[in-house]
């Protein structure tokens, strides 16, 4: 075997992963498709606090701190759930994910980026992963086959692990449109959720503060 285990998936779920395999002394591979950990940026990055003490990341990623949320319904009702404490936290998003994979690269992963998995098979005793070299479509020689014990799907809502385990699950695809703006009447701790059809049908929106006067 190559590896004793392959991680599809540079995000923070799969380098938390291997970060935890590899410290235990295992040999891992984080195969992530896009040429940098953390880009294409495709969250807002608000977690709890928990989840930044779980992680182990610098506090230095944070941008701004939460303390509730206003739900706007259809009506033009408001509920108001906020208190005295710090409930969520606006991080940056790409240093965090940079973090982890600087953890896991430092616990002994091998992290290798522009490279996609194209597919998985089963082999006695293992997988068999075939690994595309990113801007190399025509070029065979740029497909790689590494073996191992274990494939983790750390891939998105694509993946090709839960596609080729028959777990993907089927549903609606609901299109996603975000931007962060310069908005000075956003330096609160108040996060402002809106309901209804006009605004977001079968779904919700949301302005999240980011701290200097963006959100």
């Amino acid at each position: 075997m190559d590896y004793d285990v392959i991680v599809i998936g540079g995000g923070p779920i799969g380098c938390a992963t291997a970060r935890d395999i590899a410290a235990a002394g295992y040999r891992v591979l984080v195969a992530e498709e896009h040429p940098q950990v953390g880009n294409p940026l495709r969250c807002a990055g608000l977690i709890s606090s928990r989840t930044l003490q779980l992680s182990g990341v610098s506090p230095g990623v944070i941008r701004h701190k939460l303390t509730g949320a206003r739900v706007h319904a259809p009506g033009g009702e408001v509920l108001n759930l906020s208190g005295s404490r710090v409930y969520a936290l606006a991080v940056d998003r790409v240093a965090f994910d940079r973090d982890l994979a600087a953890q896991a690269a430092a616990a002994g992963a091998e992290i290798r980026c522009s490279m996609r998995a194209v597919d998985i098979n089963f082999v006695p005793g293992g997988v068999r992963v075939k690994l595309r070299q990113r801007g190399c479509r025509d070029s065979q020689d740029k497909i790689k086959e590494f073996t191992c014990r274990l494939v983790v799907g750390a891939d998105g809502y694509r993946s090709l692990v839960a596609r080729k385990l028959g777990v993907l699950p089927k549903g609606e695809k609901v299109p996603l449109y975000a931007a962060e703006v310069e908005l000075p009447s956003s330096e609160g701790q108040i996060v402002d959720i809106f309901l209804g059809n006009q605004v977001a049908p079968g779904w919700f929106g949301w302005v999240m503060p980011t701290g200097q006067g963006t959100a």
